[in-house]
Formats: C-alpha cells, structure tokens, sequence
C-alpha cells in the first residue's frame, strides 16, 4: 500500500518530491512490475485515499487477497540487502520507521500485521491491523468488515467514498483488467470505468472551487469582524477609560497612534454635537447645546495615550503599540462664560473680573479684578463634565452666589515674564526650505519690589521692566531675503491692443527682482532705458499736445503709474514725480505717473531699515506690482480732494489720413493726501500732490463743417 497522510483533505496535493531513483537489487521478474505499480499506484492513490468507489460487491475479494500480497512483498523486501537506502531515499518525513510509498512490511511474528509508516497511525491498538485480516475476520460479512476500516481514514463524508483519483489501467501486475494497482485493488479499477473516472475528477474539481469559495468568504468574514472589533475597542475606551496592554492579532497592527485619536476623535466629537442639557436656576431654565460651544476632544499632545496592543514582529519580537485612550474636552471659554454671565444677568448678576497685566516697551501694568455675583464657573463645569462622563441628561441646577475675584499672584506674573535674551537664528532642510527662528528680548523686573507696591494696596500697579536686546533680530537675519510683502497694487488694461500691451510688459520685465538697498534710489528711466523699435518697443498711443498721438514705447506710462501707486502704499519717499497732461483712465487722478525720456522721470528712495526688492507680473489684461521687504508695521494710503473740475470743447480739423475722431473728457484739478498708519492707528497725514489735468476736447476730422462751426 501507498502512504498518506491523514492530515490533508481532499484534493490537496500530497505528492513526494523527485528523488533519484535508489540503487535496488531486485528478482528480474518483478522489477518492471513493482516499477509499474510503483509510479501508478503511489501517484495516483497516494492523495486520495478515503474517495475509493463503493465497489461493495468487489471488496471481499480485495480483503481476501491483501495478506497473500502483503506476505509476498514484505518477503521480497527483507530479502534486499538496499532495502534500508531505498527507505532512505524516499521517506519525506522523519519518522522513525522510515516508511514512504511502498507496501508494508510484515513482521516475522505471525500475529504482527499492523503497517508501518504512517499507516499505523489508523491503528491504535495493535490487535486491530491482525483481526482486520484474521482467518476469522475474513468469515464475515464483507460489508461489516470493511466499512470501519474506511471510515478510519475518511476525512469527508463523499458520496462515491474514493478518496483519490482513478489509476489508468495498463497490463500492470494483476496482469488482467485493472492492471497497474495490486490485485487487491484490482477489481476497484476496470477498463470499462470511464464513467467513475470522469464523475471522481468532476466531484474533485467541485470540492477544490467550493473549498476556494468557503476560504474567500471566511477571510472576508474575518476581516470585516477585525475592523469592527478595533473600532468598538477604540469607542469603548472613552475619554474616562483607561486599559492595560491587550495582545491581538497582527492583522490589526495599522491600529497606529494617530488612527487610534482619529477614530477616537470621531466618536468623541460626533456623540458630543449631541448633547443638549437644561440649566435652571431658581425656575429660569435655558438650554446648553455643547455644538453651540465648540465641544470637541483636544489635540493627541493633550491626551492620554496607554500600551494598548501588543503584536509580534516578523522575528517574533513582541511590538507594543501605543494609542490614544483617554482624551480632554476642548471648548470656546468665552462664550460658555458669557452664557453663565446672561443667566445670571436675569437675576441680578454682575460679573466677576479676574487680574490682569499688560506689557508697553518697559512698562507693566498690573491691575487687580473685583468681584461678581453670578453662577460659579468651575462648579458649572464639574457638574457638566459629570454628565458628559455617565451619558446623563439630568437637568444641571446650579445658584447665584458671589464669585470672589482672585488675588494678583505677582509670582506668577514674574515666572510668566521673566525671559532671557536669544538671537534669531534660521534653519534650512534638505528640500532647501528656510525656517526662521525669531529674536527673543530679554525681560526681568524686581520681584520684591513690586510684592511691597502691591501690598501697600491700590488697583493698579506699574514696573519697570529690565530689557536685554538680543545681538540678531529676526529683522536683520531676514533681510537679504526680503521676505514680507509690504505693498501691492494692480491696474487693467485692454489686453487686444497688442502693441501697447507689450510695451508695458516689456517694461515691467525691465524692473522685475530689481532689490534696491537702504538710502538707494530707484529712476524708472535709468532702469527701463530710451524706449527704441530695436530694443523691442512698439508704436502705440500716446498723449501729445492737442490729445493723442502715436509713439514708440506708447503704454508704458501705466507700468510707471502702478509702480508709483504701490510705493506710496509702502510709505517709500518720492523724490520725483509729474502727473499725465490729462487724466488716465486705469487710475484715479492725482496717483498716476507719466514719463518721456528725457523729459519726465519717476524716482524715489528706499527709506527703510532693510533692502526691497520690486516685483512685476503682467497676466491676461492686468499688471501687477509687488514691493517686498522686512515687515514694519507701516502702510499708507491716498486720499483724495477733488477742487475744480474743467469743461472740453469740440474742435473740427479737416479730415487726414490715419486721423481719427478723439472723444472727450473733463480737466481736474485734485489734492491727494497720504495717510500713514503703523500697525493699524494713524500717525499722519499730508499733503502729497496738487494736480492739474487740461480738458481733452472733442476733435471731429471732416470735410463738411456744421452751420456756423469753423476749423481750428
């Protein structure tokens, strides 16, 4: 008989792995049969042991002939001298009777019949193999007989009660039909049993898909338990709730810290928009919605985290994760006090006013609270924290009583203020982004001084303050970069004129990243240059001295205009500037800038600490400037007074070729103001132009005059 082994189901594959074949000396005669049975019966049966068809009538036969075979073959292996290398050479397990895939031998004893190898695991008592084969046994009922054997070895209830697939019959040793197989098998295996082959590797292939079907829906089972067992774990573990290390499966192992806070925090926040309670005093009732009052669980940093999962690595090292387990609520205490506040305000409340300093340049001011009558704030709290924790949704009573301001702790305050001096610094990582470390000044006062001003009474109180410049303020370090934008203005123009549009982008692409240092003056002529066809400039409207005209470098006066209204928002100093001959229609009048080489110029200097640095972009149909710097605090602004304003005329010229009508508009005369603020108050205002803007008549080129109209 073939060895198998019990552990397996069916249809899974239990084949030896290729060996050479063993140098054995066997009877010529039965070599090539035992070959034959050999390769056939060991592949074939050696799977499926407990499939074998109900070949009922078949089996007394097969029992009687099992011991005169056995005898036969257990004679010719003792008489090998290789029998022991041939063990050797095909056991796969390490069993120590190194039996794998040939008959069982017999024992001298006449009683010992039980096989060996991993056949005698079906055996356990040793009387059973015998009795199986004993002249007694062999006087029963074959059916009685053999149907115990079976169930011995049979894994599944199959219908057809193979276990195995069929063996392909050739003229093997029982030398008739079933050849290839022992002849106490032979009558199992027929040539004319096509049908039973095909229906055993039907009911086979069957068994394998349902198999596979049965594992997928198990694996999906468990994957959907494992994900709702984290999450109730993690919702269990409530912001109350604390827990020992738990050991589970590994699968669960992306059960990280911040997953666990974000599962956490999901539970937490959505219970909490939830909860409504009622507040009553002395039969006044209002209603706390936690979601009115930004409830939610704080940042991970402000939680409690506990070894929560221990799992086991790939070298079997035990790995304890860590997650959040216990949080703290979060919430706006400004609005849950104002509420505290108009409840008690129904009955005659005041508010209580706690201590509070302030710092000025070197001066702290310290002023004391005062009392209040109202509910008790950290009594509110308790009692809500209360009902948050025991899911409660009792009324939360609380009284009017008065609330004692505390007493100013100048320990506090000095272990608050006290700081010591340190230089800004930067910082740059390997993308090549630069961090930047602020300057910290330096900050003490006389501890024991103010603890007797304070005591000698009063409200208010004012120290002094020991100050301690660092030697690098951030300021400094920061300005080559020219980080902060201090001011930006933009203007539109037609993005179809062609030709006026690329002079005023040329012209911006001039002054673009120009970085002018402190005390430096900017000229927009200087930096721009004469505006030539062969340095890219393109004929384009102009203003002349009787209204429009066309010229190279026509539309560049916008580019200058932008840039003057954007250093005036940047508080920078005009050294020189001449408004148009009329107003323009991409700014207001008296915040523009007209320039003409060698003629008109704009210029003005960098009058702060640190170096600016001008910045241009022209997009679509607008042009934009940028001034960066270090951040001051300063800005400023136009303002404006409109003083006279100024009628056009209509002038007829006879018509000339290439000349269009001109269309009108009216002369101002406007003040501007410039408004400067540092950090948002006012600090000045003056007077930064007074212009005058002719009137642009009406030019009308025709050929027939009206009635009483005559060329100009």
């Amino acid at each position: 008989m073939a060895a198998f082994n019990g552990g397996f189901g069916a249809g899974d594959d239990m084949r030896r792995p290729y060996r050479p074949n063993p140098q054995v000396s066997r009877k010529p005669h039965l070599q090539d049969n035992y070959d034959d049975f050999d390769d056939d019966f060991d592949d074939d049966f050696d799977d499926d042991f407990d499939e074998l068809p109900q070949r009922r009538s078949a089996a007394s036969s097969a029992v009687s002939t099992a011991e005169s075979y056995m005898n036969r073959y257990a004679k010719l292996y003792r008489d090998d001298d290789d029998d022991d290398d041939f063990d050797d050479d095909f056991d796969d397990d390490d069993d120590d009777d190194g039996y794998y895939g040939r008959p069982a031998q017999r024992s001298s004893s006449a009683r010992s019949s039980k096989p060996s190898g991993r056949f005698s695991d079906g055996f356990d008592d040793d009387d059973d193999f015998d009795e199986m084969f004993s002249p007694r046994a062999r006087k029963q009922p074959v059916r009685a007989q053999s149907r115990p054997r079976r169930d011995e070895f049979d894994d599944f209830d199959d219908d057809d009660g193979y276990y195995g697939r069929a063996t392909i019959s050739d003229n093997g040793m029982s030398g008739g039909k079933g050849g290839g197989v022992p002849a106490v098998f032979a009558a199992y295996f027929n040539d004319d049993d096509d049908m039973m082959e095909t229906r055993s590797k039907k009911n086979r292939s069957t068994t394998q898909m349902q198999r596979k079907t049965r594992n997928i829906i198990i694996t999906a089972a468990l994957s959907i338990t494992a994900v709702f067992c984290i999450t109730a774990l993690v919702v269990y573990f409530s912001t109350m709730r604390v827990t020992q290390p738990l050991a589970v499966n590994s699968a669960l192992a992306s059960l990280d810290e911040q997953s666990s806070y974000s599962m956490l925090k999901y539970s937490v926040d959505d219970e909490l928009a939830t909860k409504t309670y009622t507040i009553n005093l002395d039969g006044v009732t209002s209603t706390f919605r936690l979601t009115d009052y930004d409830f939610r669980l704080a940042s991970p940093t402000e939680g409690k985290k506990d070894k929560l999962i221990e799992i086991s690595g790939a070298d079997g090292e035990t790995i304890t994760q860590t997650i959040t387990t216990e949080g703290k609520f979060t919430f706006n205490e400004t609005l849950v006090k104002e509420f505290l506040q108009n409840v008690a305000a129904s009955k005659g409340g005041t508010p209580m006013i706690e201590p509070v300093y302030t710092i000025k340049n070197d001066q702290l001011t310290i002023t004391d609270g005062s009392d209040g009558y109202g509910i008790d704030y950290n009594h509110f709290l308790s009692e809500l924290y209360n009902r948050i924790a025991n899911d409660s949704a009792d009324p939360i009573n609380v009284t009017m009583q008065t609330t004692v301001a505390p007493e100013v702790d100048i320990d506090a305050i000095y272990a608050e203020v006290k700081c010591f001096a340190s230089d800004a610094y930067s910082t740059t990582d390997a993308a090549g982004n630069k961090t930047y470390v602020p300057d910290v000044v330096g900050k003490d006062f006389d501890l024991e001084a103010a603890r007797r001003q304070i005591s000698a009474g009063g409200t208010s109180w004012t120290v002094t303050l020991t100050l301690t410049q660092p030697k690098v303020t951030l300021k400094e370090l920061r300005a080559p970069d020219c980080p902060d934008l201090l001011a930006e203005f933009s203007s539109n123009f037609n993005a179809a004129n062609k030709a006026r549009s690329q002079n005023l982008a040329l012209a911006a692409s001039l002054i673009n990243g120009m970085v002018l240092q402190p005390g430096e003056e900017f000229s927009y002529n200087d930096v721009v240059g004469e505006r030539t066809p062969e340095r890219g400039f393109c004929k384009a409207t102009v203003y002349s001295g009787e209204g429009t005209d066309e010229d190279y470098g026509g539309g560049i006066c916008q580019t200058s205009s932008t840039l003057y209204y954007t250093a005036i928002k940047c508080n920078l100093e005009i050294t020189e500037r001449t408004n148009h001959r009329y107003t323009v229609a991409y700014q207001d009048a008296g915040t523009d800038a007209t320039v003409s080489w060698g003629v008109y110029d704009l210029k003005f200097k960098n009058n702060k600490e640190y170096p600016i640095k001008i910045c241009f972009t022209v997009k679509g149909g607008t042009i934009t400037c940028q001034i960066y710097g270090t951040e001051d605090g300063i800005t400023a602004y136009f303002g404006f007074l409109e003083m006279e304003v100024y009628n056009w005329t209509t002038i007829y010229k006879k018509a000339q070729p290439g000349k269009n009508n001109q269309a009108p508009q009216l002369g101002k005369k406007v003040k501007t103001y410039r408004i400067v603020e540092l950090y948002g108050e006012r600090q000045s205002k003056t007077v930064e132009n007074v212009d005058t803007y002719l009137p642009l008549n009406k030019i009308v080129y025709t050929d027939s005059l009206p009635p009483g109209a005559s060329y100009s």
